[in-house]
């Protein structure tokens, strides 16, 4: 009788019928479910703090050493701050139908300056396990951090556009280059070389997408994503266009391509002195690159606590649950590890480029499936509240440019970032390790079962009265769906609330 009255139950609620205690099912969402607590200027020095780290400080060189000349190197500058404008727009499409923390993977569901590299990797060990300590106990002091680190950054940045002007119109004592009278000269015509310039600038933008993981501690969710990306990817196009123009116009070519410090060092070195390039510009990077791990790391442990809270991770309910201190804690000890073993692990010399290209390669897989996962959505939801809508020629765009940077990369480079390392093992480790994660994820959700036994859907079982009863996968799936449409329902009506200010 009570196996007829839970499946009963389900089928009343697949129907359309609330659950058996609305109040207590709204008051057991609230309870563990991280805090609205961010507004369009915090999410927006979030996004900007995520994308400004050690990038626009020491790419430079290394895509004009890939693509020959002073003007293509800016016009990758350019194709990558287009690229990411397109790639703010899909998601904030994506974000504003489904306004969940998570970013890809709720998408994608839905859709269906040392010597000593060991110095080095002490710093890395010690920042990352302070950054995680302190979004592991306080949300509030975790984003006010990002958003003082964020707001040197962007100044750092206006200072250097600026003394560049200056510099270029020969108002300082360094001698201007005059890069800009033949930009083209030493173009290389090299397709491969292309994609690791456009990986290398489009490491220096990464985190343009960052607001969509955390959109479930959004203030007024569609509004403040809107605001916040565009603002922010806006302002930081600008900057890194003008910084690039900066360094040029002080920096000689030839000082770039054969140069072993980083680019921004020499620039201050010369403008500034030798002091400021030497002592002033490692502590703006250090405060730079903390700032920018401070930002990923409040973002990443958002999305693998989703995953975990949808059993896709083991131990789902450890890792997916919200501590006493209203932050994802246990998330990110996930997090912690795998930084651990990434800064570990790989060997010193050309291992920068290589994790470099390891890292963006891969993401430009998931990146491009979203945005294909959306035009889709456009053909099989035509009906799906979209309170923002994207434009039809961007998609196409991003979709362009992310099949082009995973097909490109298995054609040898004329010149190769990581010579001690064959060109062809980014790719391919790339996607060996994504087949590896399709296995894992065949064995942790059909072979043990990992949506039946995830928090989500146990939560939505005990709160709707569904136990003492087996389901089948597809009511299993069923309850997740209908759970996750629930917290969609819940986030909408929220964020109308606060529109009407009754929130």
């Amino acid at each position: 009788m009570a196996d007829n009255h839970s499946r009963n139950g389900f089928t009343a609620i697949q129907n359309g019928q609330p659950p058996h205690d609305e109040q207590s099912v709204a008051e057991s969402y609230e309870s563990d479910s991280l805090k609205r607590t961010m507004g369009p200027f915090s999410a927006m020095m979030v996004i900007a703090g995520m994308i400004i780290g050690s990038g626009i400080f020491s790419t430079p060189s290394g895509i004009l050493i890939s693509v020959g000349s002073i003007g293509m190197s800016l016009m990758v500058w350019v194709i990558a701050a287009l690229a990411s404008v397109c790639g703010v727009l899909a998601y904030i499409e994506l974000g504003s139908m489904l306004p969940r923390s998570g970013g890809e993977k709720e998408y994608l569901d839905y859709a269906g300056i040392t010597d000593n590299p060991w110095a080095e990797r002490g710093i890395g060990i010690v920042v990352i396990t302070i950054v995680c300590l302190l979004h592991s106990f306080s949300v509030p002091w975790g984003i006010r951090t990002t958003d003082w680190l964020t707001m040197i950054k962007i100044i750092v940045l206006v200072m250097i556009s600026i003394t560049g002007i200056i510099a270029a119109a020969g108002g300082t004592h360094a001698p201007p280059t005059h890069a800009f009278t033949n930009a083209f000269e030493g173009t290389l015509a090299d397709g491969s070389g292309y994609a690791i310039a456009l990986f290398k600038a489009f490491f220096a933008f990464d985190g343009w997408n960052n607001a969509n993981y955390v959109i479930g501690e959004l203030r007024n969710p569609v509004r403040t994503l809107k605001v916040a990306a565009l603002s922010a990817i806006s302002l930081v196009s600008v900057l890194y266009v003008l910084a690039n123009i900066a360094y040029f116009a002080v920096v000689p070519k030839d000082v770039i391509l054969t140069s072993k410090t980083v680019v921004a060092a020499e620039f201050f070195t010369r403008v500034y002195g030798p002091r400021a390039g030497g002592q002033a510009l490692p502590v703006l990077v250090a405060i730079s690159s903390f700032g920018s791990v401070c930002a990923m790391t409040f973002t990443a442990g958002r999305v693998i606590m989703e995953a975990a809270r949808e059993g896709y991770l083991p131990f789902g309910s450890f890792f997916g649950q919200v501590s006493r201190y209203d932050t994802p804690a246990n998330a990110f000890i996930i997090h912690w590890v795998i930084t651990m073993i990434l800064m570990l692990a790989p060997p010193a010399g050309d291992s920068y480029n290589f994790i470099v290209n390891l890292q963006s390669y891969p993401e430009w897989w998931f990146y491009g499936a979203s945005v294909v996962g959306l035009l889709i959505l456009r053909r099989t939801q035509p009906y799906a509240a979209r309170p923002f809508k994207s434009f039809w020629i961007t998609n196409v765009f991003f979709v362009l440019v992310s099949v082009f940077l995973v097909i490109v990369p298995f054609i040898p480079p004329k010149v190769s970032d990581t010579p001690s390392i064959p060109y062809y093992v980014v790719p391919v480790v790339s996607l060996a390790f994504i087949a590896l994660s399709a296995c894992l994820w065949y064995i942790r959700v059909k072979l043990f079962h990992g949506l039946e036994t995830s928090y989500i859907v146990q939560r939505y079982i005990i709160q709707n009265n569904l136990q003492n009863i087996e389901y089948t996968p597809e009511e299993i799936e069923a309850m997740m769906n209908d759970a996750n449409e629930y917290e969609l329902a819940h986030v909408r009506e929220y964020a109308e609330r606060l529109a009407r200010g009754e929130a």
